[in-house]
């Protein structure tokens, strides 16, 4: 251990028992964390110290009162703990106070400790949060048997070295003391909590879901010994009654299996249902008392037998399936309804069920509407899953379906099928924000590998529409403000880019939100709005909409329908980058396609227009062009497979196009083709009658078949522009004519 190591702790609350031996940086023995196991300082220091310890820790947790920040930078990634720690605190680690802080070492990597008042200590019970890069230490465990945690303070790093534990100068405890954690982390930190026990039970609700699935019906359940089974298999939709041994639902079956089973059937299903599902089951004809009538009354009056020994009748079983507390635990579900939709036709009450529908509709959209008002979106995430419960949809795609089609109820319904010809010529026209690249109106989403250096391309997007130059030195944009909303990099990040970038936004044209979330997804509207933008840049996907995690289908499809919708309704051009699935191997990648999106289908399948982004994996160069590929085209202002190849300079960060589809003359050179054709259209064909073909135009141009049709692709948007379609020849093929009206160009 470090000389000097025995006299650093002058302060009462650091003497106490909240040590323990460590061997590198675990504890070697059982049951070390307990707490008549933890050990004093001066144990530590006089007493005998194991054969396997290399040093000593300290606990974090109620033993303590203290919480660890464990920061963990890694070199490919700096940005990234300060990125995480404003995912739960909304704040940077830079405005954490002056405390106590442990160093082994290695750059950038420390561990700072932070006085927690008793009062907090329920609401954080068996927390911690670790995402690699940034760990907040409190406690392990669940939160009814939480767990202390320890974080080495004294002894070698397992990596060797000089590398070793110790308090860093002048953040020693005698030196700053250890200072308390400001409200607004520990608020964080309730919130994050919550979170993360919210979505362990709709984690397990959607695996017990999945276990369900392949269940067999009731009637096959029936047996005595599946009487448990059924019971689960009932507790989806009987959640407070049948539950299982152990958990605060078991009281309402505790006095007799049989007549429970029997007064969930009755409650269910009815009785005349209930002997449907009996009456011709070996159980019902091979259990004493059953089968020798017809009328299901007498074969449930005989059945069961509470503990008294005392016939259970109608009236018990009624009062099993319908009361509303059991040993006084006060129930504060009301007694199961079937699902109407599950019903037979003859079952259903039709002005019940319009009455239940409209009162849910409209506890929904109050609820929608509340919650949508918040202003912290961690509040929004607690208020969706509580107007969940109280809605009682338990299945998760059926909630985000139920969500999906209410937040449509804006748009104007459709009344009638539309001739072809209107619909061809009422439609909203896509035009070019950035030509043959980004389209307004739209989602275009653009996929890469972590370091290619897609976050420096969105930049670069963002400077040239900003003030409508020549993006990567060629494609003409758009003038339009532009929205950055980030979540993969940090403010710090930003600015160190801009040291090389030198970004010039001399009238604030583009402004950056760090803070999101993905409940905020309909607050766009008014971000854009309260900017005028035209422009709305987002990194990333993942990021963004799942903190990093995996979404689920039914997300994925939402969060883009919303996007989409948005880009329609403000005619802004989206850009959203998003990851790419890892290759095996560590291979440098060659090419992306479209299924190498990271995630869903339902990704790939949401969105307008795609690219990928990856290196030329094909040269030896140290500053290796990128490769911009289309990778899907939906709004015809490319074509997909079209690729750039980009020169990039490490000196400024700057992007220009050296080849456009293998061609080094590149865009210029398609421009070039361009005006040829409409300068000949222009000379020759400027009624309709006089519309020249494509062969003709080749005839009198000199030019390619495939360089024409590149081109008049390029002039489709542009004024006085028109195609016409030709007679078919004899094999049924027809072809394209085009001509110019002066008068419209």
């Amino acid at each position: 251990m470090p000389n000097g190591s025995a006299d650093v702790f002058p302060q009462a609350e650091l003497q106490g028992p909240i040590y323990c031996w460590v061997a590198g940086k675990a504890p070697k023995s059982d049951h070390w964390n307990a707490k008549q196991n933890l050990l004093t300082l001066q144990q530590i220091q006089e007493g005998e110290r194991p054969s396997w310890a290399t040093g000593y820790g300290m606990v974090s947790g109620r033993y303590s009162g203290f919480l660890c920040v464990d920061v963990d930078t890694k070199l490919e990634r700096t940005e990234q703990p300060n990125v995480t720690f404003r995912s739960v605190a909304k704040r940077n680690l830079s405005d954490l106070p002056p405390t106590a802080t442990v160093i082994s070492g290695k750059p950038n990597r420390y561990r700072s400790y932070f006085r927690v008042p008793s009062d907090w200590w329920p609401e954080l019970s068996g927390y911690s949060l670790n995402r690699g890069d940034l760990e907040l230490r409190w406690e392990d465990g669940a939160p009814d048997a939480p767990a202390a945690k320890q974080s080495v303070i004294a002894g070698p790093h397992p990596d060797g070295g000089d590398l070793h534990f110790r308090w860093r100068e002048g953040n020693r405890p005698e030196d700053v003391g250890i200072a308390d954690a400001p409200l607004w982390l520990l608020r964080g930190m309730i919130l994050d909590h919550q979170r993360q026990q919210i979505n362990a039970e709709l984690l397990l609700e959607a695996k017990q879901t999945r276990a369900a699935d392949g269940e067999l019906t009731p009637i096959e359940k029936l047996m005595p010994k599946e009487q448990k089974t059924l019971l689960r298999l009932m507790s989806e939709h009987w959640p407070y009654r049948g539950g299982l041994a152990g958990t605060r639902f078991q009281c309402s079956y505790e006095a007799d299996g049989f007549n429970a089973l029997l007064g969930a059937l009755f409650n269910l299903f009815g009785a005349d249902t209930a002997y449907e599902w009996l009456h011709d089951t070996e159980w019902f004809k091979g259990s004493e008392n059953w089968g020798s009538s017809n009328d299901f009354t007498k074969a449930v009056n005989s059945v069961g037998k509470s503990k008294t020994q005392v016939e259970a009748g109608w009236g018990t079983l009624h009062h099993l399936a319908t009361r509303t507390e059991c040993d006084g635990v006060q129930f504060k579900e009301p007694a199961f309804k079937w699902p109407k939709g599950l019903m037979r036709p003859g079952d259903i009450d039709v002005n019940s069920l319009t009455t239940d529908t409209r009162k849910l509709r409209e506890q929904l959209e109050k609820g929608l509407q509340f919650i949508y008002e918040m202003d912290d979106p961690a509040d929004r995430q607690i208020g969706f899953y509580n107007l969940r419960e109280e809605a009682g949809i338990k299945n998760e795609k059926m909630w985000n379906t139920v969500i999906w089609s209410l937040e449509q109820q804006g748009k104007e319904p459709e009344t009638r099928a539309r001739p072809w010809r209107e619909v061809v010529s009422s439609a909203k026209k896509i035009s070019p924000a950035i030509e043959r690249f980004l389209p307004f109106g739209a989602v275009t989403m653009l996929g890469a590998d972590p370091g290619t250096g897609k976050t420096v391309f969105l930049y670069r997007v963002a400077e040239a529409a900003a003030y409508g130059k020549k993006f990567v030195g060629q494609l003409d944009c758009v003038k339009g403000n532009v929205l950055v909303i980030q979540k993969d990099e940090s403010d710090s990040n930003l600015a160190a880019k801009d040291k090389k970038m030198s970004v010039d936004d001399p009238q604030d044209r583009i402004r950056c939100r760090f803070e999101f979330d993905p409940t905020q997804v309909r607050d766009i509207a008014k971000w854009i709005d309260e900017f005028d933008a035209r422009y709305v840049v987002m990194d990333s996907f993942g990021s963004l909409f799942a903190g990093g995690a995996d979404l689920v289908d039914a997300n994925s499809g939402y969060y883009l329908y919303e996007l989409n919708r948005l880009a329609s309704e403000k005619n802004v051009a989206i850009l959203l980058t998003h990851h790419l699935v890892k290759l095996k191997d560590k291979k440098e990648r060659t090419d992306v396609y479209l299924g190498d999106l990271y995630g869903s289908q339902f990704i790939a399948a949401g969105t307008s227009d795609a690219w990928g982004l990856h290196l030329d994996a094909s040269q030896d160069v140290p500053d290796k062009p990128m490769v911009l590929k289309c990778l899907k085209a939906r709004t015809g202002i490319t074509e997909a497979g079209d690729r750039y190849l980009l020169e990039r300079n490490s000196e400024d960060l700057s992007l220009n196009i050296q080849q456009y589809n293998g061609l080094n003359d590149g865009i210029e050179g398609l421009k070039k083709t361009e005006r040829r054709v409409w300068d000949k259209l222009l000379q020759m064909a400027t009624r309709l009658e006089d519309a020249m073909s494509i062969k003709r135009i080749g005839d009198e141009t000199g030019l390619t078949r495939k360089q024409i049709d590149r081109a008049v692709q390029g002039l489709g948007n542009r004024a006085g522009f028109n195609r016409v379609m030709l007679e078919a020849d004899g094999r049924g093929r027809r072809s394209s004519a085009f001509w110019i009206d002066p008068q419209e160009s």
